[in-house]
């Protein structure tokens, strides 16, 4: 699969989500996308079969929310999400 950040992928649930961010972790790649309709709609998803899975594994998602955000400074992170998602609009 070939996403990346600010694209709009459209999954199983027929809604369509921006990814706001992605990370490779233990060579896997793991998203973070918002819903383009619902910006409270926030998914963190990992690769597996050219799929996309959502991560339900506890230990799995902290590991990879702290990856995904240990640079990051949040009130950036806040601001480009909000101008990510006037830009779609």
């Amino acid at each position: 699969m070939n996403i990346d950040e600010r694209d709009l992928i459209t999954l199983s649930d027929n809604n369509t989500y921006l990814v706001a961010k992605k990370i490779n972790y233990n060579n896997v790649n793991c998203y973070l996308v918002v819903s383009t309709f619902d910006n409270t709609d926030i998914k963190y998803l990992y690769e597996k079969d050219n799929k996309l899975i959502e991560i339900e594994d506890e230990d799995l998602f902290e590991k990879v929310l702290v990856e995904m955000f240990k640079d990051t400074d949040i009130n950036k992170l806040i601001e480009r999400l909000r101008q990510m998602a006037t830009n779609q609009n």
